[in-house]
């Protein structure tokens, strides 16, 4: 049968459109952006980009630019799955988040700047594997600075009640005799100064985000990168000395208002030290023995927040103690692979 040259021209289009479309399928794309909307054709166009691991690192290496422009150029990034994987885990916090945080302190931003940054992202690093340590001990040290200017506005909002206390009790002690021949005046005075001090307080809350409110959003931040703690190689005693200075950060962010609640502290700390010792487990042939030594030595005294909370039941198993078997359980790999090169089977399936 003789095939017209029409057809043959239709199906030539099809097949070259069919393997146009799959040869698609492993090209990454980069999200749509506000930028590749044709607002005279009025819809959406798809731009295809390949983006590769050197674009995503090179954002760790660059300021970020606070223009509309920069800002969503940013978010293309932010929204890709690459940035979860390869950004997030490997200097985000100290870069990105601390970069916005001091934006929003110049600009005197309110709790509820905060409580979207850190929301966003607090979603992305749910979908990284790890997070590294030195990130996020750097990142809970620098918070308290970061945030200072908020929370003291919260400690003089705060005496607010105390200070309509005050002036109740003042004016009524000096001026009950105007209370008593004039109470439409009194009354008119005491409510115009009870007025100005809830404008003050009124003034200083910035947003409808609540600093109680962002305190939460801040538990919930730390509290998925602290699950996801990491220590890059070499591994040596340093992780310990490092791990110990993330309890110290969080223990700081008490001193400083920052999380009010021993208890939510206290939740902070467990978690760091679960992940800690989950690492430990994971790595624990690769490990030198000194870091166990290390380790051995801080337990015979007291650590900082290991030892600063009891548990609710005496029956639960404390932080020090699981550390402790921890220690116990992994020490004997890293002799082993000190003196005889052994290398547990475990810790080679986990690397």
């Amino acid at each position: 049968m003789k095939i017209s040259p029409f057809l043959t021209v239709i199906f030539t289009l099809l097949y070259c459109n069919v393997n146009f479309v799959s040869g698609l399928e492993n090209v990454p794309t980069r999200p749509l952006s506000p930028l590749d909307f044709d607002q005279d054709s009025n819809r959406i166009v798809q731009i295809i980009k390949p983006e590769t691991i050197e674009d995503y690192v090179e954002d760790l290496s660059q300021p970020l630019d606070f223009s509309q422009l920069g800002i969503d150029e940013f978010f293309h990034r932010f929204n890709h799955k690459l940035y979860a994987q390869l950004v997030l885990p490997h200097g985000a916090l100290s870069v990105h988040v601390i970069a916005f945080c001091r934006q929003g302190a110049e600009s005197e931003q309110g709790p509820d700047f905060y409580n979207s940054l850190f929301r966003i992202f607090t979603r992305r690093i749910k979908a990284t594997q790890y997070m590294d340590a030195l990130d996020v001990e750097y990142f809970i040290t620098k918070l308290p600075d970061l945030l200072s200017y908020l929370y003291e506005a919260e400690q003089k909002n705060s005496s607010a009640k105390l200070a309509v206390k005050d002036i109740l009790y003042d004016d009524l002690s000096n001026k009950f005799e105007l209370l008593q021949e004039q109470p439409e005046t009194f009354l008119e005075n005491l409510s115009k100064k009870i007025c100005a001090k809830f404008i003050q307080y009124d003034s200083a809350q910035k947003g409808d985000v609540t600093i109680h409110k962002l305190r939460i959003t801040i538990m919930k931040i730390l509290d998925a990168c602290l699950s996801k703690l990491a220590w890059s190689q070499p591994y040596d005693r340093d992780i310990w000395d490092n791990f110990k200075l993330i309890l110290q950060a969080i223990l700081h962010l008490k001193l400083h208002h920052i999380i009010t609640d021993s208890e939510d502290i206290k939740d902070l700390i467990d978690t760091a030290t679960i992940r800690f010792c989950h690492f430990v487990n994971l790595t624990g042939g690769l490990l030198p023995v000194d870091f166990y030594h290390a380790v051995n030595e801080d337990l015979k005294s007291h650590i900082m927040g290991i030892d600063d909370f009891e548990e609710e039941l005496d029956c639960i198993s404390t932080m020090r103690e699981i550390i402790q078997a921890t220690m116990i359980e992994n020490v004997g790999k890293a002799v082993a692979k000190e003196r005889f090169g052994l290398l547990a089977q475990e810790n080679m399936q986990s690397l």
